[in-house]
């Protein structure tokens, strides 16, 4: 929807929507995950600048209306088409009033470190006159920017939680080197690096974040913000993990890569929400980059949110095609399956419970919406929409728009899995 800025629509909280949803739309979604992630031992607090209007009882679609808001500013919009009297609209408010999110996330408790990530990232002095020298070389680049990387996805944030967790800590032993795939804001591959810094043992680790040359400065950013928190103060010399990040495109190999990567291999390739709005070729030139860094005998580990099921399976398909099994985090590490329900007790102590895979269906199932498993679980799997308890498959966008926050949250953490993945 165009106006003088971007409208966030508040109607498309779509947790199962089969639709590509706008990055306003995620934005939304990932508001809501941060509270559920909140129910796992994980404390977030989120600023964002933007603001919630109300549509106007005389508005209609097309007229131009200014809202006033409480410190005195004005935004002027266009009503959007499909809106009507009454809808709630979020607007962000312009560059010129610091449109900006951050986030502070506390880890798992046995961890203890929290990490802080703001969807700006600091320019360095005189960069500003480079990008000027290299306008015609980044206008390709920029294309590919949709700012899905300025958002903490709730995908991150249970890999976060997970990967912090004790029951992780045995998976993670042997990991010498990891590598991060679409970063983003950083918030899964520092959350390694914390849980890796933690280990008890001697061992020196090397923790590298990626993502498309447009977007690493971001990463960068928020590498910098948490390097004291993770190094415990030290230089990547003494610290028991060294951090970087490094443009990487995907479809390049270790023999194409920039230099810092090339010819290099990892434990532990990792990624989250990298599968939201795919194509056959991206995703084919995903699994590309994956395989090329794994090292031999290295684990993949993966935290998908489904949308588009039919499609995002290809990814799965293309790496089985190469020799990959992907397993379900509590399959591949052994680990008690718990239900859902261990949700409500909130112990405070290292050892409090963590909810893996709400949903227990493997990829092929889970991503095939005409498989027997997949029209089974959104049969029997309820959800509760004001108090009351309704199958999934038949939730309306209305009851959606009526949920409550932890109502709502449960439901979209029904469509979150963590997958661990590694080469037959």
């Amino acid at each position: 929807v165009l106006l003088v800025g971007l409208i966030f629509c508040y109607s498309d909280r779509l947790f199962f929507s089969q639709e590509k949803p706008s990055v306003a739309t995620k934005e939304v979604t990932h508001h809501q995950g941060a509270k559920m992630a909140s129910k796992e031992e994980i404390s977030i607090e989120e600023q964002s600048r933007v603001v919630s209007v109300v549509v106007p009882e005389d508005a209609k679609p097309g007229d131009t209306h200014t809202f006033k808001l409480d410190d005195g500013l004005e935004i002027e919009m266009t009503i959007p088409e499909d809106s009507k009297p009454g809808d709630r609209i979020e607007i962000p408010l312009p560059d010129d009033v610091d449109d900006f999110r951050e986030l502070f996330m506390q880890l798992h408790p046995s961890n203890g470190n929290m990490l802080y990530f703001s969807s700006l990232g600091e320019e360095e002095e005189g960069e500003s006159e480079g990008k000027e020298n290299d306008d015609d070389d980044d206008d390709d680049e920029d294309e590919d920017a949709d700012g899905t990387n300025t958002v903490a996805w709730p995908a991150g944030i249970q890999l976060a939680q997970f990967i912090t967790s004790p029951e992780a800590a045995p998976f993670l032993q042997d990991k010498m080197s990891v590598l991060d795939l679409g970063s983003g804001m950083g918030v899964s591959g520092l959350a390694i690096a914390s849980a890796v810094a933690e280990l008890d043992d001697d061992n020196k680790r090397e923790v590298v974040l990626t993502d498309l040359p447009n977007a690493i400065a971001l990463v960068q950013s928020n590498v910098e913000f948490n390097r004291d928190t993770i190094q415990k103060g030290e230089d990547d010399k003494d610290a028991k993990v060294t951090l970087r990040s490094v443009p990487l495109t995907w479809g390049q190999t270790n023999e194409d890569a920039e230099d810092e990567l090339k010819g290099k291999n990892f434990d532990l390739v990792v990624g989250s929400d990298i599968l939201y709005d795919p194509s056959p070729d991206v995703l084919k030139a995903l699994a590309k980059t994956m395989d090329s860094f794994v090292s031999d005998g290295g684990k993949i580990f993966l935290s998908t949110r489904w949308r588009k099921p039919n499609e995002e399976r290809v990814f799965f398909e293309e790496m089985e095609r190469i020799g990959y099994d992907f397993k379900l985090v509590h399959e591949a590490l052994n680990l008690e399956a718990r239900p859902a329900a261990v949700e409500e007790k909130k112990d405070e102590d290292e050892n409090a419970p963590i909810v893996v895979n709400p949903c227990f269906l493997s990829w092929k199932e889970r991503g095939n919406t005409e498989s027997e498993g997949y029209k089974k679980f959104f049969a029997d799997t309820k959800v509760n929409v004001s108090g009351e308890s309704i199958p999934l498959c038949e939730v309306t966008e209305e009851q959606l728009e009526s949920m409550e926050d932890e109502e709502f949250d449960t439901a979209e953490d029904l469509n979150i899995q963590l997958y661990v993945g590694h080469k037959e």
